[in-house]
């Protein structure tokens, strides 16, 4: 990748780096996310309380400084001072080939202005200045792909070079800062849009999501997000075509739910996650809640099943989907479906270690015979050319 492409591609991914890695949400929070123009998800990251509380439960803090610092000296950027980040997602022209407008806020830890600055020395030209809202959003042109590789009037080698991606990204990103430390990221769109949000000149986040989203002021990471009409039909796709228990019932319970809300907590002890399925009505909550409560029963039993098979053991997966489920909770009220599950923090710490240890196991710790070489034994010389 060449310079003219690193730092604005750079840019991106720190904003994105730090909404999957990401004090409270609290109400700058839930101003920002509510600022948002019209989406169909939007994300809260409690960034603070990730890099304070969480990562160093699970993770070395000498490590995760290091990693830190390294980002600092680069970039100018401290991820340990970053106060939050909301991420708004939304969905245009319905097709599975159109790569969806977004937009991150991340607010704290850095000077916006400064690091703008110095995406744009970095750019070398790759950018335009726009002026919208009162506001100058710098768009920088991206190049995914490394130029077009089958420009207009030439033939592509063969019929699968023809094929379209699975997605198109985008070609550009917009960034605006929205104050001293403040820096909005994202399609051009969008970040229009959210700026006409911000002054109450166009549509914002749907009051449910905002809602939904920032429930839980203590949550690491929410999300909440529409669904869309007729989600049923993706059942078969995923393997419900031979099963019996999907049926009209099953796809009129799964086309009930409306909005979906997820959040990861953190504990002294624990991690938890937790799930709200708001649907049309009341009924449809609790038919729902026990429709779970049925397919919980299952999986259990699928896996004694299958344990039983083997002798009666169960394997340390086994183990771990079993306690996971007896941690459940399910409950009905009203319009929504609220479910949660807790994993303390010692299991997922020894989780990340047997990962580590299986990825980074060298392939074989046998050293490989050397060919041709004669074979050494009692009584055997060997003989010099």
């Amino acid at each position: 990748m060449t310079m003219k492409r690193l730092f604005p591609v750079s840019l991106l991914l720190v904003a994105l780096v730090s909404v999957a890695s990401a004090q409270s949400p609290g109400g700058a929070a839930r101003e920002e996310l509510a600022s948002l123009p019209d989406s169909q998800v939007v994300l809260v990251v409690n960034a603070r309380r990730i890099t304070n509380e969480a990562l160093p439960a699970v993770m070395s803090p000498a490590k995760f400084n290091q990693m830190a610092n390294d980002l600092l000296n680069q970039s100018n950027v401290d991820v340990r001072k970053i106060d939050f980040v909301v991420a708004g997602l939304r969905f245009t022209g319905g097709q599975a080939a159109t790569a969806p407008d977004f937009g991150v806020v991340v607010r704290g830890g850095f000077n916006a202005d400064a690091l703008l600055s110095l995406v744009r020395i970095a750019g070398q030209g790759q950018f335009r200045d726009e002026t919208h809202g009162g506001k100058t959003i710098t768009i920088f042109t991206l190049d995914f792909e490394g130029g077009d590789k089958n420009p207009p009037g030439a033939q592509p080698a063969d019929a699968a070079a023809a094929q379209p991606s699975a997605m198109k990204l985008p070609s550009e990103i917009a960034a605006v800062a929205l104050g001293s430390d403040a820096l909005l990221v994202g399609t051009p769109a969008y970040v229009t849009s959210a700026i006409d949000a911000r002054s109450h000149e166009a549509p914002r986040v749907k009051d449910d999501l905002v809602e939904l989203a920032t429930r839980d002021a203590d949550a690491l990471v929410s999300l909440a997000g529409e669904m869309p009409p007729s989600v049923s039909k993706y059942l078969n796709a995923a393997g419900g075509a031979d099963n019996p228990l999907v049926n009209d019932e099953t796809r009129r319970l799964v086309d009930s739910i409306r909005v979906v809300q997820a959040s990861l907590g953190m504990t002294a002890a624990q991690f938890g996650l937790q799930t709200v399925l708001r649907t049309d009505a009341p009924e449809s909550a609790r038919a729902l809640s026990g429709l779970i409560a049925t397919g919980v029963s299952l999986a259990q039993t699928q896996i004694r099943n299958g344990a039983a098979k083997r002798g009666g053991k169960l394997t340390a997966d086994d183990q771990r989907v079993l306690t996971l489920l007896r941690t459940l909770t399910n409950t009905a009220n009203d319009r929504d479906v609220a479910l949660s599950v807790s994993v303390p923090q010692g299991a997922v710490a020894e989780m990340l270690r047997e990962k580590k240890a299986t990825t980074g196991a060298p392939a074989s710790s046998k050293r490989p015979a050397a060919r041709g070489g004669a074979r050494r034994g009692r009584g055997v010389t060997r003989r010099r050319p």
